[in-house]
C-alpha cells in the first residue's frame, strides 16, 4: 500500500514491527521519489501509538492515516487456545485501529483537516463462518462498523 503513495514530493511515515520488512519497504518508496520515515511500533502500544503519531504530525500536518495492521489466527503460534488467538487478533485488529486512529483523529478535527483509511476485509461482510478464523471475521466487522460510526 505504501508503494501506490510513494512518489515525488510525497511524505510517508511507515509503521510496522518487523523492521526488516519495514526498512525494505522505505527504500521502494524512497526509490519511487517519496520522503519516508520509518518507525519501528507496535499498534498493540497505545502510549507507543500516541507518540508516533504525535511526532509525525508535528513533524508535518497529516493529510491521511491508513490503519493497515492486522493479523489472523493463522499468525498465532500453533497449539494456542482458541481464547488466546483471538486475544492476539483483537489486540491488534480492534485496539491496534483505536490505537492509531484516535491520536491522529483528535489532531485532524481540531484542524479541521485529514482523513483516516481503516482497512477491513471481504471478512467485514459477516458471511465468513469459518471456525478457524472467527476472531479475524469479528474483528472485520468491527472495523467496519467502527470506521462507519466515525464518518
Amino acid at each position: 500500500l505504501a508503494r501506490q503513495y510513494a512518489k515525488p514530493g510525497v511524505r510517508l511515515v511507515l509503521t510496522a514491527r518487523r523492521v526488516t520488512k519495514l526498512d525494505a519497504v522505505k527504500a521502494q518508496c524512497e526509490a519511487l521519489g517519496a520522503v519516508v520515515t520509518a518507525v519501528p511500533a507496535d499498534v498493540t502500544d497505545a502510549d507507543m501509538m500516541a507518540s508516533v503519531v504525535a511526532a509525525a504530525d508535528d513533524d508535518a500536518p497529516l493529510d491521511l492515516v491508513v490503519a493497515n495492521a492486522g493479523c489472523s489466527e493463522s499468525n498465532v503460534p500453533g497449539g494456542s487456545p482458541l481464547w488466546h488467538k483471538a486475544g492476539v487478533v483483537n489486540s491488534t485488529n480492534v485496539m491496534g485501529t483505536v490505537n492509531t486512529v484516535s491520536p491522529a483523529m483528535e489532531r485532524m478535527v481540531a484542524r479541521g483537516h485529514g482523513q483516516i483509511v481503516i482497512m477491513a476485509s471481504v471478512a467485514s461482510a459477516g458471511s465468513s463462518t469459518n471456525p478457524s478464523s472467527v476472531s479475524y471475521a469479528a474483528s472485520k466487522v468491527w472495523g467496519r462498523a467502527y470506521g462507519q460510526g466515525l464518518r
